[in-house]
């Protein structure tokens, strides 16, 4: 079994790389993995292209913070995902797909920063919450899932969306949106409940 360390300070962390600790590596690896990975999945991407952006991405980092001048001037979790972040837009670019919502994730950073401090296996537990959250959305029918991507994530409006999903106009859009984030609720908290058992 792989030793377990938990890192309390990024530049530690950093010191432990440049001496060539490969646990110190392996959890840089593994630690934010989670965040990239929601970030490329929720825009236009899944878990293979997360796993490949990711690599880039610890490869890259490591590549800076072997050089002697580097200086971690944010968190390491900011850091890691400026890098995929730009990796992930280039790519999207390339492939000519847009959508990608930059506030959710850097919120959604900042919430995790948060839960850093009080929960030392946070990790484990948002892989199991983020599969929850996907089973959420399978469970939902095909509309609403394209509806609530629609609004969340692609930033289409409501006339847009009535548009595109064949709706007579914007409030009958709306209706469609309200009574699908009610289901959404519904679901979530009662697979919320079976997280938290």
């Amino acid at each position: 079994m792989a030793k377990h360390i938990f890192m309390t300070n990024d530049q530690v962390l950093v010191d432990r790389i440049r001496a060539g600790d490969s646990n110190a590596l392996q959890y840089l690896y593994n630690k934010h993995f989670p965040v990239i990975k929601r970030f490329i999945t929720l825009n236009s991407g899944d878990i293979e292209d997360a796993e490949d952006i990711y690599q880039e991405t610890i490869t890259d980092a490591y590549e800076k913070i072997m050089k002697p001048d580097f200086k971690l001037s944010s968190s390491m979790k900011t850091f890691l995902y400026s890098i995929s972040r730009n990796k992930w837009l280039y790519k999207l670019r390339q492939r000519g797909t847009g959508g990608v919502s930059f506030e959710d994730v850097e919120n959604y950073i900042e919430d995790l920063d948060l839960a850093d401090d009080n929960f030392q296996n946070f990790d484990n537990e948002f892989l199991d919450y983020d599969v929850l959250l996907k089973e959420a959305l399978d469970k939902m029918d095909e509309t609403c899932r394209k509806l609530l991507q629609h609004f969340y994530y692609d930033r289409f409006s409501l006339d847009v969306i009535a548009q595109k999903l064949g709706y007579n106009n914007a409030n009958t859009a709306k209706a469609k949106k309200n009574k699908c984030m009610n289901r959404a609720k519904e679901i979530g908290k009662k697979l919320l409940e079976k997280f938290e058992v």
